[in-house]
């Protein structure tokens, strides 16, 4: 469809649909004649406008010298969730079927061109056992994941030379399959960097979700089965599926009767009701049973890594095991410096800049303060700089916003850090030089306390001061502190929550004793 709506003929149709699907793609590829340098006219928002021939009528265009005649009609769809299906029909005037071979070509081949920059996500039908375009995503550059070193490379290495060996696995009659898990901390980039690997290989993802209602042994193996041969097959979460649904047998309780195995019972049928029905044995067989696909690469992420049973975590289902760890002081200082570093293209002009937006309290400085105003840290004042913060002075311009600081005042600005960068975060302009982001990236790296926080809690934070560095690290003492508070609070309330669980569970156990 995309590869007719770039034909010149296709503008001379005179009934058409106006609709907003954008064939899986991401990019302006589909915009309306009149929306290429106005891709508003029509809507407000990112909403683009496309169109296709209406299903009424048939429509004819020429073809390396031959003509063709198209028509598209609709059908009461077989999904409950799918209300119709569309479908193409192409009458060529030939003799020669090369024909529609070569047409066919021509329109892939034009739709990989437009889909170079994204991947495309699928997921399996909410009805049946197939699988359905679920998104488009751009490809992400592995130098946005900031991950501890080493472990990009590991897999990246690891995956490509794997796709390179197809011909290896099989002069050694070894299955051609790679399974990945990924296990560690909440927040911690485990999908990002699948995300990221998927864009450097050019594979497209597929969901496999174990907790999908109805899903069975059955669906799961057929569902496997039809992945393409290259593609990453991704499980999300898997430690999850095994506390929903996933067990060694569909039912494993006696018959003796007694209150206990009715309760088990009861506990089954339970189970049994859940959304998924697939069980420990269906999953080993469709990783690397006889009708497993091959050719693609398995991707599992969990966050508790011992609840995993032996027999999937077990070589030649996962082979390579990589943790995911909180953030280090290392990965802290990329992250600050992905955030505040110059564009590509500002970084080729001389001492590239970034301008930081001020609080509201940058407001009471004069405007002529602001015209003349000077960075307020130059490069040769931080190369001065300690790498510890507890003994950090900077030396900054007299400003109104001094005045705001008293030299009794015990909160967390009021640490050697928090005071040289007080006027720092109340400025109402400001420009801050590349080399000026690095030294600033050491202080944000040391001030973290390392292994603590998540990757995920840093960057929330920052995407509070995108555009204003220095008034990140002038409140990042403050930020751990809160968030530490909040810890301590939330296991609090968790240790009391899982008291009241076990004081509701011996009751009923001394019920049922008791009958």
């Amino acid at each position: 469809m995309f590869w007719l709506s770039k034909q010149p003929s296709w503008k001379k149709a005179r009934k058409l649909e106006i609709y907003t699907d954008k064939f899986g793609l991401s990019s302006s590829n589909v915009l309306m004649p009149s929306e290429e340098n106005n891709p508003n006219v029509l809507l407000v928002g990112d909403r683009r406008l496309s169109y296709k021939p209406s299903p009424l009528s048939s429509h004819s265009f020429w073809y390396r010298g031959y003509w063709c005649r198209i028509g598209r009609w609709e059908k009461e769809g077989t999904q409950t969730w799918r209300k119709v299906d569309e479908y193409l029909r192409l009458s060529i005037l030939s003799r020669d079927q090369k024909i529609l071979k070569d047409l066919i070509i021509d329109a892939e081949k034009a739709y990989k061109a437009a889909q170079e920059d994204s991947i495309s996500i699928h997921a399996s039908e909410p009805s049946g056992n197939s699988w359905r375009h679920l998104a488009t995503r751009p490809k992400r550059p592995l130098s946005s994941i900031v991950l501890d070193p080493g472990i990009k490379d590991k897999l990246v290495g690891d995956a490509r030379e794997f796709l390179e060996s197809k011909n290896w696995y099989a002069a050694r009659g070894i299955p051609f399959r790679r399974g990945y898990l990924l296990y560690g901390a909440p927040g911690s980039g485990k999908t990002s960097i699948i995300q990221s690997l998927a864009g450097e290989l050019g594979l497209d993802i597929y969901i496999v979700s174990l907790s999908r209602v109805g899903m069975d042994d059955n669906g799961l193996n057929e569902l496997i089965s039809r992945l393409p041969e290259k593609c990453i097959a991704l499980m999300e979460d898997i430690d999850a599926a095994f506390t929903t649904g996933i067990s060694r047998d569909p039912t494993d309780v006696t018959d003796k009767p007694n209150p206990a195995n009715d309760a088990a019972k009861a506990q089954v049928k339970k189970d049994q009701k859940s959304p998924s029905r697939v069980t420990l044995s269906g999953l080993l067989n469709a990783l690397d049973g006889v009708a497993a696909q091959e050719g693609r690469l398995l991707f599992a992420t969990t966050n508790k890594y011992s609840a995993l049973d032996p027999a999937l975590t077990r070589p030649g289902r996962m082979d390579l095991h990589i943790e995911f760890k909180l953030a280090s002081k290392h990965q802290a200082k990329e992250l600050y410096r992905c955030f505040y570093a110059p564009d590509t293209e500002a970084s080729a002009t001389p001492e590239p800049t970034v301008e930081a937006k001020s609080h509201p309290i940058g407001d009471l400085e004069s405007e002529n303060d602001v015209e003349n105003e000077k960075p307020l840290i130059e490069v040769d004042e931080i190369s001065s700089m300690p790498s510890s913060t507890t003994t950090t002075v900077f030396s900054t311009p007299s400003s109104p916003t001094e005045k705001l600081l008293s030299p009794t005042d015990t909160s967390p600005s009021n640490t050697p850090l928090g005071n040289a960068m007080t006027s720092l975060a109340y400025t109402k302009t400001m420009t801050v030089s590349e080399s000026t982001i690095e030294k600033l990236a050491d202080i944000f790296s040391d001030t973290l306390p390392d292994r603590e926080f998540s990757m995920a809690s840093l960057q929330g934070y920052l995407m509070t001061y995108k555009t204003n560095p220095t008034a990140a690290i002038h409140d990042f003492p403050g930020w751990i502190e809160r968030e530490r508070r909040e810890k301590v609070e939330q296991e609090k309330k968790n240790v009391e929550n899982n008291e009241k669980k076990e004081e509701v569970k011996d009751t009923h156990e001394a019920a049922a004793a008791s009958t």
